[in-house]
């Protein structure tokens, strides 16, 4: 009997088939290995989600399915009128509102065998705990890339299901030299300052908004040109500041988050308020189960979310034809 592949078969069967005892020789040889290991080091970091900033605090033990936002809509001024008869006529305000439901929940799941693994250690067990913690470690990072690339996927389902799609400045070119690089840093800052006074052109509700809490999320390589292109050329300029706190004092700034990509063609970076992508934790939770059946314990990471956009938030993305 022969070791199996470890590339076909389970770790378990591998470490089973290495203790046959019709695989002593090898057996040896592996504990011989073991011997002469003075310490394992377990490599890894935990990956987390750039835009989590921008998730709405969470709601432990709350119940029901759905999240109502409600918005009301601006009044419209009349003219003094001494003989104004109007006192008894019924005029509500006028009111929009839109939903967001949860989804149904992310899981993912492992078996940790500790009667297996440790076999896999030298007689102190060194690095064992720590092979058992960057595990834990990998299953955040995979729910936080799985989350990021949700909350980016908005953008798109917003672009598909609000009416007009999301508003865009189209740039003269992508932001690859020092005078589109600049071009598109101008046009950052122009509509960073027009989201400071009410308007509708920018988000989906036939109510005015504004918002001094703007967020641009940019591309890897339309950040670089900016970084190195467009700022380095304007250096010592306070007025060439991204963030938009300009030389009269105003501190209107917009975080920057860098994103590996955005699910629309030909989009280099999206300004917009921080609630435009809505995304609030209705369960986020590992459990674990010991099963002595197995002589195992199986660890899930349970995850739901409310998930949507904000209709009544302004929105441009920065984009070439």
């Amino acid at each position: 009997m022969r070791i199996p592949d470890p590339l076909k078969e389970s770790y378990s069967a591998h470490v089973a088939a290495l203790f046959d005892p019709m695989n002593k020789d090898l057996f040896d040889s592996f504990t011989g290995m073991l011997n002469m290991i003075t310490r394992s080091y377990v490599e890894g970091k935990t990956f987390y989600n750039p835009l989590r900033v921008l998730k709405a605090p969470a709601e432990d033990n709350s119940f029901g399915a759905v999240e109502r936002h409600i918005a009301t809509a601006w009044l419209t001024a009349h003219s003094y009128d001494a003989s104004n008869e109007t006192l008894l006529r019924y005029e509500p305000p006028k009111f929009s509102e839109w939903y967001y439901s949860i989804n149904k929940p992310r899981q993912y799941d492992f078996t940790w065998s500790m009667f297996d693994i440790r076999r896999a250690f030298a007689a102190d067990g060194t690095g064992f705990n720590d092979l058992l913690d960057r595990t834990l470690g990998a299953v955040i990072s995979s729910d936080e890339y799985d989350e990021m690339n949700i909350m980016l996927q908005m953008i798109a389902e917003a672009d598909a299901t609000l009416d007009g799609g999301i508003f865009r400045h189209t740039l003269s070119a992508a932001p690859t030299t020092q005078a589109t690089a600049q071009e598109m840093l101008v046009a950052i800052r122009s509509y960073a300052y027009k989201f400071r006074f009410p308007s509708m052109y920018y988000n989906h509700l036939d109510i005015p908004t504004f918002t001094d809490r703007n967020v641009l999320l940019i591309t890897p390589d339309a950040m670089s040109s900016v970084d190195v292109l467009a700022l380095a050329a304007a250096f010592n300029r306070d007025d060439a500041a991204i963030d938009g706190a300009g030389s009269d004092g105003s501190d209107f700034r917009s975080r920057i988050i860098v994103v590996p990509e955005f699910p629309l063609p030909n989009v280099y970076a999206v300004l917009m308020d921080e609630s435009f992508i809505f995304c609030r934790d209705a369960y986020y939770g590992i459990d674990e189960f010991y099963n002595p059946a197995q002589l195992a314990t199986k660890y899930y990471l349970s995850h739901a979310e409310y998930l949507g956009v904000n209709p009544a938030a302004p929105a441009v993305a920065f984009v070439t034809a």
